[in-house]
């Protein structure tokens, strides 16, 4: 008779490897669960310290910190000039007003005696503008120039003056075009207005 082969003594120790295997297996899956829960409470505490910052005005982006305004250390804030008074101040404020106003003045109602003769255009630029101006008066019917003022600087003024065409006896309805320029740039202009006249021709 054959021997009979021993085989029982193996599967134990199969059985032992499987389950040592397995429990390798469960022990470094809870360590990976572990440190992805560790993960996720490091990012969380992270972004609320970051949400918390950014709240409180104490961190802020590269390019913000251009425009942040600079910090009151503690000053008091008053209102007023050091140095002027109330009025010095209203004055101060008035005249840069006057600056950027224009005022101009001119006849509506302009009369000559003939077509040739000068007529009362009273054309003035107030001693308190700060621009030089001119005036160009052009027929409403065809739009043609018939006066050209020149440029009238600041406190001057034409009183009387001909016409660049003579007209013939007559009511003209016209329009005064109105430059202000600067001074210092006389080739740029900086404010035009409009005024409608009726220009009488006697004879």
């Amino acid at each position: 008779m054959e021997p009979k082969t021993a085989t029982a003594s193996t599967q134990p120790q199969q059985y032992g490897q499987s389950q040592q295997s397995q429990q390798r297996q469960q022990s470094q899956q809870r360590q990976r669960r572990q440190l992805l829960v560790l993960l996720l409470a490091v990012i969380a505490l992270a972004a609320t310290a970051f949400v918390g910052l950014r709240l409180a005005g104490v961190l802020h982006f590269p390019w913000e910190s251009v425009n942040q305004p600079a910090a009151n250390v503690g000053g008091v804030i008053s209102e007023g000039t050091p140095g002027m008074t109330h009025d010095e101040m209203m004055a101060a404020l008035q005249a840069e007003a006057d600056r950027s106003t224009v005022s101009v003045q001119i006849n509506s109602h302009p009369v000559f005696a003939n077509g040739t003769s000068p007529g009362n255009l009273y054309i003035i630029n107030p001693a308190n503008n700060a621009f030089d101006m001119s005036v160009e008066i052009t027929l409403d019917s065809n739009e043609e120039v018939i006066y050209q003022s020149g440029k009238l600087s600041p406190n001057h003024f034409i009183d009387n003056d001909v016409l660049l065409k003579p007209l013939a006896a007559g009511t003209y309805p016209a329009t005064a075009h109105i430059t202000c320029t600067d001074p210092k740039q006389p080739d740029r202009p900086i404010n035009e207005a409009n005024a409608s006249l009726t220009i009488t021709v006697e004879s």
